[in-house]
């Protein structure tokens, strides 16, 4: 068992809502980190450690408009 953060949690949930569609960066940096200032890194850096606890997961990147999981 993979214990995640409410963060990667947060970000999961979103993707698995609108799975197969992508979610746009600032979609998800909206509702993960509401009303905070974050740089786009805080969200690649989300989405690296994901990967890195979950490889198998099919997170997967839409360049320049955002992030989606490709249903198997």
């Amino acid at each position: 068992m993979v214990d995640l953060n409410t963060k990667q949690k947060l970000l999961i949930e979103l993707l698995v809502k609108n799975i197969n569609n992508v979610v746009s960066f600032e979609t998800l940096e909206f509702n993960i980190w509401q009303d905070e200032e974050v740089s786009r890194s805080s969200l690649r850096t989300l989405v690296y450690s994901i990967r890195k606890l979950l490889p198998n997961f099919p997170l997967k990147t839409y360049s320049k408009k955002g992030y989606y999981i490709q249903q198997i």
